[in-house]
């Protein structure tokens, strides 16, 4: 979890045991709260936090690059 000096947060979730079933991004929201989530190989991952789904986005693509690395 990543929280700025404002009190907003960013939180990313990792799950493993998700061997071949690759997916694109998906976009959820609930109560305010949006979430970016895919599968990659035997890696699931999550991000959200309470911000437009723009915002998000920009978020969970540098997510998903920096972990390419």
């Amino acid at each position: 979890m990543y929280e700025n000096t404002g009190g907003n947060r960013v939180t990313l979730y990792l799950r493993t045991g998700r061997e071949g079933r690759d997916t694109a991004f998906r976009f959820a929201s609930e109560s305010g709260v949006s979430a970016f989530y895919w599968i990659d190989g035997p890696m699931g991952y999550a991000v959200s936090a309470k911000m437009p789904r723009e915002g998000l986005l920009s978020i969970a693509r540098l997510v998903y690059e920096r972990l390419e690395d």
